[in-house]
């Protein structure tokens, strides 16, 4: 967890909270996995395939 705040430290460039800190991650993995099913789509993967991919 100390990763987590630490990751989020360097990545905004300013001392925040562990909660602030494991939400700012939180919200950049959730961001990147739907920014991914999208791209998916785009190329015309099927849903099966996504679901492999994402599981």
């Amino acid at each position: 967890m100390s990763l987590v705040h630490l990751l989020a430290y360097t990545g905004c460039g300013e001392t925040i909270s562990f909660k602030d800190g494991y939400a700012y991650i939180y919200s950049h993995i959730l961001e990147e996995r739907i920014r991914f099913v999208y791209q998916c789509g785009a190329r015309h993967i099927d849903f099966e395939q996504v679901i492999a991919l994402v599981a």
